[in-house]
């Protein structure tokens, strides 16, 4: 049996900004609202699941959060 593994990259806010087009202060409003991707804490860094920023991309108004 063949097994395939899908690297997750953990990916900046300037990436994420970069990849959806979206300001700073309206992707935080869309997290609190649960429609973008919440991001994950490592110490002082926020960091979001690539897989996750390109699903709310492909389709930015019926994404919600899981």
């Amino acid at each position: 049996m063949q097994t395939t593994t899908t690297e997750q990259r953990l990916i900046r806010l300037p990436e994420v900004i970069r990849l959806t087009g979206i300001p700073k202060s309206t992707i935080y409003k869309l997290i609190s609202d649960g429609r973008f991707p919440k991001p994950q804490r490592l110490g002082r860094l926020a960091l979001w699941k690539s897989s996750e920023v390109e699903r709310f991309v492909a389709d930015p108004g019926n994404y919600t959060s899981l």
